[in-house]
């Protein structure tokens, strides 16, 4: 596979995505000519409007007018679905990701995932290596099952597959790791966990962008085929949690606050408590098993009447929905991470952005998003 050169093509699903914004203007700045790839045109042009006259925007079907491209990067993903047809759902996006990358004759297909194939919570640091299937999270699930879907396509395919796992991403307007925790602050919502300050395993937006557009340059280079398959990309993985909490809590005016120990579930009668029993077994092996087979049955809305039924039922005189994931939990677990998600990355790149400066990025964007405390004369 040769290098990629200028004004080559490089076609991109899920550019509206946050992380897409700064992948095309990477490869736009890289002379590439882009080819944005959207269930809905129409919509997406609006949301692309930035890039008017600079990309192209295709729905799926259109793709035969790009004839030839270089590259596919891939950041889209299923993000809202029923349970039962999450597997189903996810094999047909990944399916029509390879069959692009096939139709287009493109020679690199570069999948975007992450880190939280290993979980939530870590039980040793992550090691570039397959992904193997995990029970308990729709989104983690659902990471593993791409990446082994897609792997599994690639195997009679030409093409080259990276997979490019990333770290908990932030950056200017980052809405889980830099507007969620801002808004939290501002809620006066627990942001860490007293005495437990995780590694934050961050990856910086632009930088990701850029070695993302440095892989998608490299092609099959030596250095690129015997690196192998995954690469890790957390840029900020050993600043810790506290020192982005400290930055923004003063760029808001605000004092932290931390919990004492991580939530637990409620529990106000036996209904939530045979409720939370319904929802361990269908977030373990055997709930996942049933999710796949239930995927391959064509009763969608049986389904759903059902499952609403007994959430109704069990959930009666309790506040604990059996199978809605405990956000808060995840999220101070995350922040208290006792293992770094090193990077992994193609040796010859490096970072155009350090880490301060994405520091005083982030909090400038705060201060002009408006997640301040007014300070009156």
């Amino acid at each position: 596979m040769n290098p990629i050169t200028s004004q080559s093509a490089v076609v991109v699903f899920g550019a509206t995505s946050y992380l897409g914004q700064y992948v095309l203007d990477d490869l736009l700045a890289r002379g590439h000519r882009v080819i944005a790839v959207t269930r809905n045109p129409a919509v997406s042009a609006i949301l692309l409007h930035p890039w008017r006259g600079k990309i192209s925007v295709v729905a799926p079907q259109q793709l035969d007018v790009v004839r030839k491209a270089d590259a596919v990067i891939n950041l889209a993903y299923i993000k809202a679905e029923k349970p039962h047809r999450l597997f189903r759902q996810n094999s047909l996006l990944m399916r029509s990701i390879h069959d692009a990358a096939v139709r287009v004759g493109a020679e690199h297909l570069v999948h975007i995932s992450t880190q939280a194939v290993f979980g939530y919570e870590f039980s040793e640091q992550p090691r570039p290596v397959r992904a193997v299937r995990r029970s308990g999270d729709a989104y983690v699930e659902s990471k593993v099952h791409a990446e082994l879907v897609l792997e599994k396509l690639q195997a009679s395919a030409k093409y080259r597959l990276d997979i490019v796992r990333l770290g908990n991403i932030v950056g200017e307007g980052s809405p889980a790791w830099t507007a969620n925790l801002a808004q939290r602050l501002l809620d006066g919502r627990a942001v860490g966990v007293a005495g437990s300050d995780g590694y934050s395993n961050a990856a910086f937006a632009p930088n990701a962008a850029s070695y993302l557009g440095h892989l998608v340059a490299a092609g099959g280079n030596s250095s690129a085929d015997q690196f192998g398959r995954y690469h890790h990309f957390a840029d900020l993985s050993g600043l810790r949690w506290s020192t982005f909490i400290e930055r923004f809590a003063e760029a808001a005016g605000v004092l932290p606050t931390y919990a004492t120990a991580l939530p637990g579930q409620p529990v106000k009668s036996f209904r939530p408590t045979i409720a939370g029993t319904v929802r361990a077994a269908y977030k373990g092996p055997v709930g996942r098993l049933g999710r796949r087979a239930l995927a391959k049955v064509n009763a969608d809305e049986a389904i759903d009447t059902a499952l609403f039924a007994m959430k109704t039922t069990l959930n009666k005189g309790g506040t604990v929905d059996p199978f809605a994931a405990p956000q808060d939990k995840d999220l101070l677990a995350i922040l208290s991470s006792e293992f770094e998600f090193r990077s992994n990355l193609l040796p010859e790149w490096t970072s155009p952005i350090g880490s301060d400066e994405a520091l005083n990025r982030m909090s400038r964007w705060m201060s002009e998003a408006g997640f301040v405390i007014p300070r009156w004369p």
